[in-house]
């Protein structure tokens, strides 16, 4: 069903998938709400100067058009400026996440994230896209991010699937489990485990 009201995030990402989606250019919208919503981290005054009164539309549109319009479909960067023309750029978050959801769920194919350490080769993607692509009977397209905090191995994020075959997690569950064998011990040896958690 179609949401009604402008300024609803998901009106704009109702719209905006129609869109992308006519033009089959999915996928390179979400790699510009990505790439939008890590310079707006970086930046935290964007929001600010997108939505401050003392400076014309005009103006603000130049700002943006320096910023993006080098790494970024003309459709989207026209979208960002119809939200800060309605200063609603604070928004964007709450937009990306139902677009998100809409590529999800209506897509022929499936998103699938991977962190990993290390960059993966082009036949460990391959093997990757394979394996989860026969698990959920469905073609994946696969993204790599380099996450130096997993350690090492890997995580998978498909929809709300979730796998973590990373060393922190390794890590982690073996700390639980060991916790667990601990308190057990103690309990069958009559005395109180303290503190280890």
């Amino acid at each position: 069903m179609k949401p009604l009201r402008s300024g609803n995030p998901r009106y704009y990402a109702y719209a905006l998938y129609e869109l992308s989606a006519m033009k089959k250019q999915q996928e390179e919208f979400l790699e510009n709400f990505e790439l939008t919503l890590e310079v707006q981290r970086q930046m935290p005054q964007l929001n600010f100067l997108a939505e401050s009164p003392l400076l014309s539309n005009k103006k603000k549109f130049q700002f943006f058009d320096r910023i993006f319009y080098q790494h970024m479909n003309p459709l989207f960067l026209n979208f960002l400026k119809v939200l800060i023309k309605k200063q609603q750029i604070h928004l964007l978050e709450k937009i990306y996440v139902v677009y998100r959801h809409f590529c999800d769920e209506w897509a022929e194919t499936i998103r699938v994230t991977v962190n990993s350490v290390v960059p993966l080769t082009e036949e460990q993607q391959n093997k990757v896209s394979q394996l989860v692509s026969a698990y959920l009977q469905k073609p994946v397209y696969l993204r790599v991010v380099l996450n130096p905090d997993i350690l090492g191995g890997m995580t998978l994020q498909a929809g709300d699937i979730w796998m973590d075959a990373s060393l922190k997690g390794k890590m982690e569950s073996f700390r639980k489990n060991l916790g667990e064998v601990a308190k057990k011990i103690l309990q069958d040896l009559k005395l109180e485990p303290k503190n280890l958690d």
